[in-house]
């Protein structure tokens, strides 16, 4: 069965006792919370994490929850079950919002500047947010 489908007839469960769930963002994402919809009730402990690269970063607190307000970006969130024998969830939702490479690159390039609000810099940043605009990118 699938994780997220939106069907509540249909659940994802683990009959291990350390299961994890990885949620794969199509770009790069700042999450606000995360709500786990238990089949029952919150089983075992979870743990969330950002994952960058393959690699956890901004790790919520191993807790019992079904939601977690969280503070950090990502390609993915990875949540780790541990504590209960079996583990039934109908589905996991992460609300926030998501970048394309152009937006991200734009942000980064701006934050480069002491005051990007004066003539100059405004100007600079069109013209760099033109040139951006023509990238050909599968995922921007």
């Amino acid at each position: 069965s699938e994780l997220t489908d939106e069907d509540p007839t249909i659940w994802w469960d683990s009959k291990r006792e350390n299961a994890y769930i990885e949620v794969q963002f199509k770009s790069l994402c700042i999450v606000e919370h995360v709500l786990i919809d238990w089949m029952d009730e919150v089983q075992g402990s979870q743990t969330i994490k950002y994952m960058v690269g393959g690699e956890p970063h901004d790790t919520s607190s191993t807790s019992s929850y079904d939601r977690v307000d969280m503070k950090g970006m990502g390609g993915s969130l990875r949540i780790e079950l541990k504590g209960a024998s079996f583990y039934s969830i109908r589905g996991v939702t992460a609300a926030g919002n998501c970048f394309s490479t152009r937006e991200i690159f734009f942000i980064k390039f701006r934050r480069n500047f002491a005051d990007p609000w004066t003539q100059y810099s405004r100007l600079l940043l069109d013209n760099v947010r033109k040139i951006i605009d023509t990238f050909e990118c599968d995922t921007c």
